[in-house]
């Protein structure tokens, strides 16, 4: 366990490292973009309706970043939290400007592991369907990133800026939302 403490530091470091040479020389942010693009990718894949958009708006997640790079202050977070806000926001102008739904990209393992989360029985994916179809978009984003994306407390509190008990609450009161529903129905 101390070994991979150390690693994590030391990644950390590396990553603090990045950030720190690419807002001196813009030209450094390049190791930044391919640490990190194709996990941004993913990140807004999973939320809009196409490869084309996603390349779109991760193109200008990494534009803005660089842009405003220097004011970008390392806090004890990792960079990529930073980016994933970008990205959020980004995906939130895209489904604004467009009219466009929101998409949810589903799997039947990712339901499963929300059933058990809430100690239900496994149902229909079309019932699931609409029960996060009456989640408002906070959330439905906070479902994905811990279920579908199999994201850490910590993570989701860094990307929503929200603290990490802020973000096991919400899930709960989501969980506890999901239970209602089933016993509804």
């Amino acid at each position: 366990m101390r070994a991979q403490n150390l690693n994590t530091k030391s990644h950390k470091k590396t990553n603090d490292d990045a950030v720190k040479a690419a807002q001196k020389n813009p030209k450094a942010f390049g190791l930044l973009y391919e640490q990190n693009y194709y996990s941004i990718f993913r990140f807004v894949y999973n939320r809009v309706d196409s490869a084309e958009s996603a390349a779109d708006i991760v193109s200008e997640v990494f534009l803005k970043a660089l842009k405003n790079i220097k004011k970008y202050k390392i806090q004890g977070t990792p960079f990529s939290s930073w980016l994933y806000q970008i990205a959020r926001n980004e995906v939130n102008m895209h489904y604004r400007q467009s009219n466009k739904s929101k998409v949810v990209s589903l799997n039947e393992e990712s339901i499963h592991a929300i059933f058990d989360e809430a100690e239900i029985e496994p149902d229909t994916s079309e019932l699931f369907i609409a029960f996060i179809n009456q989640l408002d978009d906070d959330e439905t984003e906070m479902v994905e990133m811990k279920f579908f994306e199999q994201r850490s407390h910590e993570e989701i509190a860094s990307i929503l800026k929200i603290s990490k008990a802020n973000s096991k609450v919400k899930l709960h009161r989501i969980i506890k939302k999901l239970k209602a529903y089933y016993n509804e129905k």
